[in-house]
C-alpha cells in the first residue's frame, strides 16, 4: 500500500511540476500581451482627446491670445482627466518645459511661467516604468502646440498614462491565471487519483493477491489475467518457472495446476 501512494505521489509531482510550468509560461505570455494591448489602447485614447484639446488651444492661440493667458485652460484639463481615468495628469508648458497648466486628479491650478518645471521626464518616474518594463516613451503622450499665423511652436501639451493602474490591471489578470492554474491543479489531482487507484493501484493489489494464493497452492498464474499489462509478462513467466522447478523439487505428491 505504501509502494501504490509513493507511485500516486510521484505521478501527482509530476503532472504538478508540468501544469505549473505551462501555466507560469502562458500566464506570463498572456499578462504581456494584456499589457501592451492594453497600453496600446489607452495610447491611441488618450492621442484623439489630445489631438481635440490641440486643435482648441491652438484656435484660441490664432486669435492672437498667448498661450499663458488661455482662460479656465486648467478646468479642461480637469475635464479630460475624467474622461480618461488612466492619465496620470495633463499639463501644458512652454518651450522651455516650464508649467502653464496643470491638473490631476486632486487638484487643478494654473502655474505662473518660469517657476515650475515639467512633471515629465524626471529620472525618478523612468525608473519607476522601467520596473513594469516600460519606457517614458509608452506612457508619456506629448503634443507640439503650434501658433499657426506665426507659423511657430509656442508649447507643449503632456499627458502621462499611471503606471499603477496599468500594474493594477495586470496584476489581475495575473491573479485570474493563478485561479485558472489551481483549479487546473485540483482536477488533475482528482483524475489522476481515479486514474492510479483503478488502472494501477488496484490490479496491483489484484496481482499481490494472486500470487500470495499461488504460493500457498504451489500453482502457476494464469498469464492471461494480466494481459491488460503488458510489464508484467517476464515477471508472471520467471515466477511460474520457479513455482514449476519447486513443484518438481518438493515431488509427485504436491498437486499442481497445469499451465
Amino acid at each position: 500500500m505504501k509502494q501504490n501512494m509513493s507511485t500516486r505521489i510521484k505521478v501527482f509531482v509530476i503532472a504538478v511540476c508540468v501544469i505549473v510550468t505551462g501555466q507560469v509560461i502562458y500566464s506570463i505570455q498572456n499578462v504581456k500581451s494584456f499589457q501592451n494591448s492594453y497600453l496600446e489602447t489607452l495610447q491611441e485614447k488618450t492621442g484623439k482627446l489630445g489631438g481635440y484639446l490641440k486643435d482648441d488651444v491652438e484656435y484660441v492661440l490664432n486669435l492672437n491670445i498667448p498661450l499663458e493667458k488661455l482662460v479656465k485652460m486648467e478646468r479642461t484639463l480637469k475635464e479630460i482627466l475624467v474622461a480618461i481615468p488612466e492619465l496620470e495628469f495633463v499639463e501644458i508648458t512652454d518651450m522651455e518645459g516650464y508649467v502653464l497648466y496643470y491638473a490631476d486628479h486632486e487638484r487643478m491650478r494654473r502655474v505662473e511661467p518660469a517657476t515650475l518645471r515639467s512633471g515629465t521626464g524626471r529620472k525618478r518616474e523612468e525608473t519607476t516604468y522601467s520596473l513594469i518594463g516600460l519606457s517614458p516613451d509608452d506612457v508619456v503622450i506629448t503634443l507640439p502646440v503650434f501658433h499657426q499665423r506665426e507659423n511657430q511652436q509656442v508649447g507643449f501639451i503632456n499627458m502621462r498614462l499611471s503606471p499603477n493602474l496599468i500594474v493594477e490591471k495586470s496584476t489581475e489578470i495575473l491573479l485570474d491565471m493563478i485561479t485558472v492554474i489551481m483549479t487546473s491543479l485540483l482536477i488533475t489531482f482528482e483524475l489522476l487519483t481515479f486514474f492510479v487507484s483503478y488502472s494501477v493501484s488496484r490490479p496491483l493489489e489484484n496481482v499481490v493477491q494472486e500470487v500470495e494464493t499461488s504460493i500457498d497452492r504451489l500453482s502457476p498464474l494464469s498469464g492471461r489475467s494480466f494481459l491488460f499489462m503488458s510489464e508484467l509478462g517476464n515477471v508472471i513467466e520467471r515466477f511460474n518457472h520457479y513455482m514449476l522447478c519447486l513443484n518438481r523439487t518438493l515431488g509427485p505428491h504436491i498437486s499442481t495446476q497445469k499451465f
